[in-house]
């Protein structure tokens, strides 16, 4: 019997290479996103070991909270250092401080180093030792005057520097001059860490920026020769005082826990493919499912003269089930080698966008291999189970005559488990139609969409028969015999037509999805802007994470031609709630009175009028969640000097796309946050002045501050729509493999199918049918299929994505937008692709040889 497999498997290479490449797809995706993230974590976990191949001993504050990004502590006073540098088993100690956000350096043509792609500008305290700061010096020497600085050889060069220079630092603090007196890079020689921008300054200058007034983040200390890492803790903990309290770590934990956060947030990539990887998976095993069954009724006459001749059911399970397995083996393995060009590929792209992430070359593990191997295989032996058992099915007697091909999928069990789950999938969608749908709900709703795809698969045969009769009915008329012929034969066997659609509807139903839900999210931002901005312009930041001075805030605020200027200030603090619990969160601040006059923010209780120093305006859902009411207090700990506020709620909004979650004053910001900047400036014209000749004014005033962007309403609107763009693109360039994987399915499905009407079409040609017109049949099929698979995709696409949109409702998701131009264009291009992918099955027809095919058995 495996004789017979292999032999069978051989026999039929071109169906071996087109069920091998469904999986393999899939695979590689798997495969990829195993091979990128090892690799990522062995390159941190080197490049963190460079940095801190010195640092034996870290000393820091109470922890703070956890931002997302990592772990904050409380800053410590400076004089620390001092009693860490006294301990006997230290050899050397440095303070640290660091500034992360809200800083960017000009190059020497003044425009910002790291735009656009937005790399991260991190300003350290400078520590000459290179054995605690982990960085060498190559050219030039290190900082020693207030008014000295080195930045990082990638950096340097981006922005055209040289030593001598004089750089300027736009901050909280305005604008700064330094002189360049170095070039960094790591002790390996690396000129850039992830493509950050490195800054070295003086401890005082450091701490200016990051609002730290006699604190410093960390105090790092090498060891004295023979005294190891746990000895260093032990010492230096002996000597620190009790109060505050602080914590000593080994260098080694520091690093581990610093490669970590690093691990943590590159991983990311990681889950973006792996969800993709297992889309493709899943579209591929509806593809495999077909071709085994179609292979299984093929080859019914086969293997009831194996049965006949001797060979036992179990024997013909096993035999199928081989060349299952076979295929999936070849198919991983395949996958592997492409995964290991997908992740170095993925490398080569983050670099080209400006990341720069480190490799120390390309890891392919052991479990890369195993589960790539585990999922090829499963996903091809589960697809050939149902099929295989039906092969055990065929009885001997079969061997004397033709065996039907498989035309069941209309049975009543099958309507019933289907009707069952639909039914079942609309209770658990329901909730998100209640009137304030909360996050259980969406949980629901997530649930509800499995059994609503799960139900249409069950439902396929009984909707695909009426369905592509349908569809097909206008080719009766226009295309006469050949138009008809494709209809028939794509609804007599309604189980392989849907099973084939499936895979296409998994593809499209994703790519609908997405695109509504893009559209929708657009319409709702203009709709929200539209509504509730007064404002005519708009001032931000052109980085993530960088902050406008207030400089310009109070600049603008003088002048003439300007009515109304409203600063909305951010950043992220932690809440400790009237039940006890904390929660980590980003924090707005106002003036009332003047953000008033600049948005129309949607109350529940109160209004911004009532919010005054001390008080706090919550969100409506915020307050739902976190059971809070008006005159209720929060106790607030603000970043980075770690200052305690209580502040009293004062009232309830319902505007988070305008107003945010938690807003208190400027007083109460300024109070606690040291250094402050805007996040976002709403800017109105004054009287005779209009809308163009004020943003031209304020554009102007802009060039004295880089990165700083002044937009009217529309501008501003399309700068987010290109955002959202950019995520659709990258998405549903990713979602095109599945739509790849299935059109390959409609091509294999068409080509086995051809093989299974060997001696029908041969009999259409020896009637008059000429080869043409059996080519034609044979693609107006494939249109058929595709089309199905594609409106039952989009049919599902929107009713998610509707349901979606309810539930984010309070999020100020108010609009829902289906772009009937775009879904036409999937229709279009679904069945086109569909007819691609018909051709060489149709070609394969025509040519049959008439009498060879009529003798076919």
């Amino acid at each position: 019997m495996l004789r017979t497999t292999l032999r069978s498997l051989w026999e039929h290479k071109r169906r071996l290479i087109s069920t091998t490449v469904a999986v393999f797809l899939g695979v590689s995706f798997m495969a990829g996103t195993f091979v990128l993230g090892d690799t990522l974590d062995e390159s941190v976990e080197s490049l963190v070991g460079e940095v801190t191949v010195g640092l034996d001993a870290q000393v820091r504050g109470p922890e703070l909270f956890d931002t997302g990004f990592g772990v904050l502590y409380t800053p410590i006073d400076q004089s620390l250092v001092d009693v860490v540098a006294g301990v006997e088993e230290v050899e050397d100690a440095a303070g640290y401080v660091t500034v992360e956000t809200g800083v960017q350096v000009l190059g020497a043509d003044g425009d910002t180093i790291g735009m656009p792609n937005a790399a991260p500008t991190i300003v350290e305290s400078f520590i000459p030792n290179p054995d605690i700061s982990g960085y060498d010096i190559p050219e030039g020497r290190g900082v020693e005057a207030p008014d000295e600085m080195v930045i990082n050889r990638a950096a340097a060069e981006d922005g055209e520097l040289e030593l001598g220079d004089t750089v300027t630092l736009t901050s909280s603090l305005g604008r700064t001059e330094y002189t360049l007196v170095g070039i960094t890079t790591t002790v390996s020689g690396r000129d850039t860490i992830a493509g950050a921008i490195l800054v070295g300054l003086a401890t005082e200058q450091a701490q200016e920026l990051a609002g730290l007034d006699g604190q410093i983040n960390y105090v790092y200390a090498t060891a004295a020769g023979g005294t190891t890492q746990e000895e260093l803790v032990a010492a230096i903990g002996a000597e620190l005082p009790s109060e505050p309290q602080l914590e000593v770590i080994t260098g080694q934990q520091a690093a581990d826990e610093l490669t970590s956060t690093f691990q943590e947030g590159l991983s990311f990539f990681s889950t973006f493919l792996l969800v993709f990887a297992l889309i493709a998976l899943v579209v591929g095993s509806f593809i495999i499912f077909n071709t085994f069954s179609i292979l299984v009724a093929q080859r019914g006459r086969e293997l009831a003269l194996l049965r006949a001749i001797g060979a036992t059911r179990r024997q013909v399970l096993v035999s199928v089930l081989v060349e299952a397995v076979l295929i999936g083996l070849v198919a991983a393995l395949i996958g592997i080698v492409a995964g290991i060009g997908l992740a170095t590929g993925i490398y080569a792209l983050l670099n080209s966008i400006g990341l720069e992430l480190p490799k120390a070359g390309t890891i392919v593990s052991a479990d890369t291999v195993i589960w790539s191997i585990v999922a090829g295989v499963g996903v091809t032996l589960f697809s050939a189970l149902i099929p295989a058992w039906r092969a055990t099915r065929v009885p001997p007697i079969a061997a004397l005559r033709d065996v039907a091909t498989d035309t069941s999928g209309t049975s009543k069990i099958r309507i019933g488990i289907g009707l069952a789950l639909a039914v079942l999938a609309v209770v658990f969608i329901a909730p998100v139609y209640g009137e304030d749908p909360d996050t259980a709900a969406l949980q629901s709703l997530g649930l509800g969409a499995v059994l609503l795809l799960v139900a249409l698969i069950v439902l396929g045969p009984v909707i695909a028969r009426p369905v592509a009769r349908a569809i097909g009915a206008p080719l009766s008329w226009l295309r006469g015999t050949t138009g008809h012929l494709a209809r028939e034969n794509a609804s007599r066997s309604p189980k392989r037509t849907a099973s084939t659609a499936a895979a296409l509807m998994i593809g499209i139903a994703l790519v609908g999805f997405i695109t509504i839900l893009i559209s929708s999210a657009r319409v709702s931002i203009d709709e929200q802007v539209s509504r509730g901005l007064k404002a005519d312009l708009i001032i931000r930041a052109e980085s993530f994470g960088a902050g406008i001075p207030i400089a310009f805030e109070e600049e603008i605020a003088g002048r003439d031609d300007v009515a109304t200027v409203a600063a909305l200030r951010q950043g992220q603090v932690q809440l400790a709630l009237p039940d006890g619990d904390t929660t980590t969160t980003f924090m707005g601040a106002i003036n009332p009175e003047r953000y008033d006059r600049a948005v129309e923010v949607q109350m529940v209780e109160g209004s911004l009028a009532d919010l005054q120093p001390g008080g706090l305006v919550v969100d409506r859902r915020q307050a739902e969640n976190r059971d809070l009411a008006v005159g209720d207090t929060v106790e607030v700990t603000f970043l980075p000097a770690a200052n305690v506020a209580e502040l009293t709620v004062t009232a309830i909004s319902d505007d988070p796309q305008l107003l945010g979650f938690y807003t208190t004053t400027h007083e109460d910001w300024a109070a606690n946050v040291p250094n402050q900047t805007n996040g976002t400036i709403f800017v109105s014209a004054a009287e005779g002045t209009t809308v163009d000749d004020l943003q031209r004014e304020l554009r102007r005033a802009a060039e004295e501050y880089p990165g700083v962007l002044v937009e009217n309403q529309d501008e501003f609107l399309d700068a987010i729509a290109s955002q959202l763009n950019v995520i659709l693109n990258v998405v549903l360039g990713l979602l095109v493999v599945s739509v790849l994987i299935a059109l390959i399915g409609i091509a294999n499905t068409l080509s086995l199918s051809v093989y299974e009407r060997t001696r029908e079409l041969g009999l259409l040609r020896a009637v008059g049918m000429t080869r043409s017109q059996l080519r034609a049949s044979v693609r107006w099929e494939a249109a058929i299929i595709a089309v199905l698979g594609t409106l039952l995709g989009l049919a599902l696409a929107v009713g998610l994505s509707y349901s979606l949109i309810q539930g984010l409702g309070p999020q100020g998701f108010s609009a829902f937008q289906v772009p009937v131009g775009q879904m036409a264009i999937i229709v279009v291009v679904g069945a086109l692709l569909g007819v691609l992918a018909s051709l060489l099955p149709a070609r394969r027809a025509a040519k049959l040889n008439v009498l060879e095919a009529i003798a076919s058995e």
